[in-house]
């Protein structure tokens, strides 16, 4: 009689055991087919192509997503280029023999956007 009381405690715990490992197969199996939203733009994956932030935001933002351009530097294409033909030719440098200059388009987009970025923390 106790040895069929224990045979029956066995047989429930392996069924629970079962029915535990087949929940857990079938809920990993909605997991894996379910579909994911892009949270990524399409321009910040091409970031990895060897290509740098200042050339995402000149040539990539600019062309593809104009409002995230503009809240990037606070200003739109139009007010961004009269601003750099105003200070183009004194931040402007000549190449040397061992590096190429930094092209004043990127020197001011840089300058404006760290100068936002204190002008945000006051």
């Amino acid at each position: 009689m106790e040895n069929k009381n224990i045979e029956t405690a066995l047989l429930g715990c392996a069924i629970v055991n079962l029915m535990a490992i087949y929940f857990v197969i079938k809920k990993k199996a909605t997991y894996k087919t379910r579909v994911r939203k892009m949270w990524c733009r399409n321009w910040l994956r091409r970031r990895e192509e060897g290509k740098g932030i200042l050339s995402l935001l000149n040539c990539e933002l600019k062309s593809e997503d104009a409002s995230a351009y503009n809240n990037f530097l606070r200003l739109c294409e139009k007010q961004t280029e009269y601003l750099l033909t105003l200070i183009n030719d004194d931040i402007k440098t000549q190449d040397t023999i061992l590096r190429d200059a930094i092209p004043a388009r990127d020197k001011s987009v840089a300058k404006l956007y760290f100068l936002l970025k204190l002008l945000d923390n006051l």
